[in-house]
């Protein structure tokens, strides 16, 4: 009998224990109170938060000031929820960071991880670029290869197969299931070539275009 009540208050000790442990890890309260070189600053519309130079987040919602926990998008980007008045709002941290301690005199519209890394959201690793600016840079780091066309790992077709596709385009004889069946490809893809979502720098052009051009890539090639 005693065996039993002692085999049971060891079991309570384990539940209790389990809890405790998940408590502290959802509150995160042992993240590091001070940072060198870390500055606060206000999050506009949101009062009740605070972000950092170093991407840090604080919560005075309630009693307590917490730090806030954050998740990872598929893109690789971390993101969160703010909440006020209006309810709650996805943000990406990265962002919430630039918009407060980088400067933009040109009002550009995005933001860069100037090494590449996007998980390194500090304050003097991000700055304010144009689209093209984001694109041409991503290309650089490495983070998109340049593979449009049929320079794509993935490409089931090559130029002249998409020029000649693109001919029954306004003859409207064939369905795209039609189509995709001739050129062994899913009736989707099909679709975005001919609204030009891709293979969109090959132009629509006659049948004798498209012989002229074969012949010659074949006697030069």
């Amino acid at each position: 009998m005693i065996e039993v009540k002692n085999r049971v208050k060891t079991l309570k000790l384990k539940s209790i224990f389990k809890k405790d442990k998940k408590k502290v890890y959802r509150t995160i309260e042992n993240r590091p109170n001070f940072v060198s070189g870390e500055i606060w600053a206000k999050i506009p519309n949101y009062p009740d938060y605070q972000i950092s130079n170093t991407g840090r987040i604080k919560s005075f919602k309630g009693s307590k000031c917490k730090f806030m926990s954050s998740a990872y998008c598929s893109n690789g980007y971390e993101k969160l929820i703010l909440r006020n008045e209006n309810g709650p709002k996805n943000f990406t941290v990265h962002r919430l960071v630039a918009e407060s301690f980088v400067k933009n005199p040109f009002n550009k519209k995005e933001v860069n991880h100037k090494n590449g890394i996007k998980s390194d959201n500090q304050a003097k690793n991000l700055e304010w670029v144009t689209r093209k600016e984001n694109i041409r840079h991503s290309y650089e780091t490495g983070l998109k290869v340049n593979g449009s066309g049929e320079k794509c790992p993935n490409a089931k077709l090559n130029e002249i197969n998409v020029l000649t596709l693109k001919t029954f385009i306004p003859v409207k004889k064939y369905t795209n299931i039609e189509l995709a069946k001739i050129y062994n490809i899913t009736p989707s893809t099909v679709s975005v070539i001919k609204n030009g979502r891709t293979w969109g720098h090959i132009k629509s052009c006659s049948r004798d275009d498209i012989l002229t051009q074969w012949v010659n890539e074949s006697i030069y090639s």
